[in-house]
């Protein structure tokens, strides 16, 4: 029963397996009982797992039998994010274990568990010096184990080829132990994440949630949906995002994965600016604390600074912690959370940025030598494509607005770019403009392509490698944040119009939309502030909007009512004056709701 167990257990038949090792325990058999609580931590039941194995300690078994029960109880509390605990049950293993079977699995087990418990712990001299024993002498599905760890441990380290390099060697053990299949994709997932290779990593964690629904891995397919969670939230697709997130919470079977959802809700709610990120956050970070896990810590302080933006001080204050817990840790462990907070980018990339700033452009510099740091598009009140600060001169004046065009209303077929982008020109003399300025892409900003779907024809734009950060996008999701005193800012800080050079169709049609935008959230604002009273809020607001839509009669009433409560009738009666002329100039007449208006400023008779 355990032969057959085991078998089954390694291609992944974990259910099988469940009942083979049950069967196999009623008869007294420790080593199946060990592997039943492994498959039951496979599965998600860590607590049934642990309620198995923990009366077995106190009874009296063979040095080996003792060893296997304390390298499962340290793998329990590895999942868990007890590292201590782990730690002290992997090296009592390694004490029980003969020195003369170094070759043995367990032994090389016990190596390659704690290899990955110094790494988290953040000790990296012990953390090599036991994966370097679990390399040398694994075998077999050991072997491959031992790979996924020097893949993992690379990873934290920011050795991104060396990672790379392990999950190729692992490649062809798969055939051996595909149950090791959905941990493998995981960690090619997280390693394209860190990369910047989204697309690829989408893929992976797809991947991943495939094989450990086949096979029953709850905590694998839980860190799948939070990787496609954290893509997703990034591109802004809330949605979908929010889907795994619910799917997520309701797989995590251990506190250690109820935080990472925790750490994973909190920043799809600060993306979106909601006000209910911190909450999130800081339980997600109180339960990494509470578990000494300075990584976990780190990567939420740095979503909590993008959470307090644009309170700049707070928001530091935070970025400072975030890499007090990275220094505490030993590892540029922020990288792979930092291209997913494109949001953040304004505090890092500052004329004067902090040294916690400066510390984490280190970093990323350090990792990544060949690629910037940042590629900026920037389309309100300007046409311009910067990396890293330094703008590139683009010789074709349409390929930023294709750019623009296909990331607000891409995936498109060609026929679709030709007619919104060269509508008027010759179709043969539109196709050759198109296929210049997918060249000019490619040949001044390579990490910035125009990609082809050959099975829809649709063409997209994908930015790997730099961090990606476009205006209009910021000031769209600006605008929708739950802070007053944010959008309000964000109004105020307008840079100009969409793409102010060109005049096509779609350019026009989108111009319009932001403009609505812009003013039904200043309306909103100052609809609110006038029913509490905050007339200065609502003057400066409305001189602002009115700056964009001069002519709009609900701005110049806000404006001077806003006057008459804080300056008198006269005053209000001439910003009336003020706003009148400046609608005249735009419409070549007086516009109808001056004398309106005028009316309600007329003194009361006597």
């Amino acid at each position: 029963m355990h032969a057959a167990g085991r078998a089954h257990f390694l291609r992944g038949e974990l259910l099988t397996a469940r009942d083979l090792f049950t069967q196999a325990v009623q008869c007294g058999c420790v080593p199946a009982a060990v592997d039943l609580a492994r498959t039951l931590r496979f599965t998600g039941e860590a607590g049934a797992a642990r309620a198995l194995l923990t009366p077995l300690l106190a009874q009296e078994y063979s040095a080996e039998n003792r060893a296997l029960l304390s390298l499962e109880l340290g793998a329990l509390d590895l999942a868990e994010g007890q590292l201590r605990r782990a730690h002290d049950h992997f090296t009592a293993a390694g004490v029980l274990l003969s020195p003369q079977a170094v070759s043995r699995p367990e032994r090389c087990r016990a190596a390659r568990l704690l290899a990955s418990t110094y790494a988290q712990l953040g000790l990296s001299t012990p953390a090599q010096h036991y994966l370097s024993s679990a390399l040398t002498h694994a075998q077999g599905p050991e072997r491959l184990l031992a790979l996924h760890a020097q893949a993992r441990i690379a990873l934290d380290a920011a050795q991104f080829d060396l990672a790379a390099q392990a999950l190729e060697q692992a490649r062809p053990h798969l055939d051996g132990a595909p149950v090791a299949a959905g941990g493998h994709h995981l960690l090619l997932g997280q390693l394209a994440c860190a990369r910047g290779r989204w697309e690829t990593a989408m893929a992976a964690f797809e991947e991943t949630r495939r094989l450990a629904q086949r096979s029953g891995e709850l905590g694998t397919e839980c860190q799948a949906a939070l990787g496609r969670a954290a893509l997703l939230t990034a591109q802004q697709a809330w949605g979908a995002a929010h889907a795994e997130l619910l799917r997520a919470q309701r797989l995590s079977p251990t506190p250690y994965l109820r935080a990472l959802v925790d750490l994973r809700l909190g920043a799809w709610h600060a993306a979106r600016g909601d006000t209910q990120a911190l909450e999130y956050l800081n339980l997600a970070r109180a339960a990494f604390v509470a578990l000494h896990l300075t990584r976990e810590t780190a990567w939420c302080d740095l979503h909590r600074s993008a959470a307090l933006l644009p309170d700049l001080t707070s928001a530091q204050r935070a970025l400072e912690d975030a890499l007090q817990a990275r220094h505490a840790h030993g590892s540029p462990v922020l990288l792979a959370e930092l291209r997913l907070l494109p949001h953040l980018l304004p505090l890092l990339q500052s004329r004067r940025p902090s040294l916690a700033a400066q510390a984490l452009q280190a970093d990323w510099r350090a990792a990544f030598p060949d690629e910037p740091f940042l590629i900026e598009l920037r389309t309100l009140g300007q046409t311009a494509v910067l990396v890293d600060g330094q703008e590139i001169r683009l010789g074709m004046r349409r390929t930023v607005e294709l750019l623009a065009f296909l990331l607000l209303r891409g995936p498109a077929t060609r026929s679709q770019l030709l007619s919104a982008l060269w509508g008027d020109d010759d179709p043969r003399r539109a196709a050759n403009y198109f296929h210049q300025a997918k060249r000019e892409l490619s040949r001044h900003l390579p990490w910035l392509r125009i990609l082809l779907d050959k099975g829809s024809g649709e063409y997209r734009v994908s930015c790997e490698g730099a961090l990606f950060q476009w205006d209009l996008q910021f000031t769209q999701r600006e605008l929708s944040a739950d802070s007053e005193d944010e959008v309000a800012e964000t109004i105020r800080s307008l840079p100009g119009l969409f793409l102010p050079d060109v005049d096509t169709q779609w350019v026009r049609e989108e111009r319009d939309a932001l403009e609505w935008t812009v003013m039904k959230s200043g309306l909103s604002l100052m609809k609110r502030w006038s029913e509490r009273g905050e007339y200065q809020k609502c003057a400066d607001l409305a001189a602002r909007l009115l700056d964009i839509d001069p002519c709009d009669e609900a701005l110049v009433e806000y404006l001077v009512t806003a006057t008459l409560e804080l300056e008198g009738r006269v005053a209000a009666q001439r910003a009336l004056s003020g706003a009148a002329q400046r609608a005249q100039q735009e419409l070549g007449l007086r516009p109808d709701w001056e004398q309106r208006l005028m009316g309600t400023l007329a003194p009361l008779p006597n």
